[in-house]
This record gives C-alpha cells, structure tokens and sequence, in this order.
C-alpha cells in the first residue's frame, strides 16, 4: 500500500538541522547591596537565540523569584547553506 518511500526519500535534507545545546549557568548564592540589585557576569559560550533568566531571592522565611528572556547574539552573524533544490 502507499508506495511513496521513494519519493520522500528524494525530499529529505541530506545536511540535517543544526541543533545547539541546551546551556544552564548556576551564579550560586550572591548577595544585594541596600537597594536590592545585584550585578551577575555570565561566560555564555558560542549561541545565538533568546536566553531566560531567572532569580530566586530569599530573607528569613520569606521567598521570591522571576524570571526574564534576554536576547544574545553575535554583532554578526553568517550562517551558510544549500538552495533547496540543491537537496533533490
């Protein structure tokens, strides 16, 4: 039954997706000055995307957090490939 293998076989990409890995960075625990505000430094290593950040902060018995998407990106940034018709 079908039969049609064959034909998706011709339109499958032969250079697959370029996946990234996942990256999850721990600060450990810092402490804010009198305003609350804290500076964190990250090594974020080679990626391209939206990041999400998140804080947990803690005093006595009482607990909060939040959480923010920030954007990360190369001033420049090329990425190569085939036409698509070159994937026949």
């Amino acid at each position: 039954m079908g039969g049609d293998e064959d034909e998706m076989a011709k339109r499958v990409n032969p250079l697959g997706v370029q996946r990234f890995k996942p990256v999850a960075l721990w600060s450990g625990i810092l402490k804010t000055n009198s305003d609350g505000v804290v500076d964190v430094m990250l090594d974020i290593p080679e990626f391209s995307g939206e990041i999400r950040l998140m804080a947990l902060a803690y005093k006595g018995n009482r607990y909060g957090s939040a959480q923010s998407a920030m954007k990360v990106s190369d001033p420049i940034v090329v990425t190569t490939g085939l036409p698509g018709f070159s994937a026949l």
